[in-house]
């Protein structure tokens, strides 16, 4: 085989290896849950303070298997989850300083996300879902 001819074969077979390239599966388009919640229909961080709250727990699963478990301040009153396209049981509950349920458990789902969506999902924990 010619210089040149080996030359061409490199050139053709480098082609041929760069067409093979494979994009890694990215799973489905995410969209955006905002779990926007309220105590006694307030969002006075005060109401955190005075019912023994520190944190919102949301507890995210999809067909029984346990996605994640958001936990965030009480007093932010809102918490955004980044989920893949799907449909998601959901339940939220306040906790207090020592990671310990405060309230009963607020079913929020199923709800349905769709890639690129956002969905805000009112909660309010009234008096008398504190433990």
């Amino acid at each position: 085989m010619t210089r040149t001819a080996s030359f061409v074969l490199l050139v053709t077979c480098a082609f041929a290896l760069d067409a093979c390239v494979v994009e890694p599966d990215r799973g489905p388009p995410a969209g955006t849950l905002v779990v926007d919640w309220t105590l006694n229909d307030s969002k006075d961080p005060g109401q955190c303070a005075a019912s023994g709250a520190q944190d919102l727990d949301v507890i995210v699963r999809n067909g029984g298997v346990l996605i994640g478990d958001f936990v965030t301040s009480c007093e932010d009153f809102s918490e955004s989850i980044r989920l893949g396209s799907g449909t998601y049981d959901v339940d939220a509950v306040l906790l207090d300083s020592a990671g310990n349920d405060r309230t009963t458990a607020v079913p929020i789902g199923p709800v349905q996300i769709f890639g690129g969506d956002q969905l805000v999902v009112p909660v309010n924990f009234p008096s008398d879902s504190f433990l």
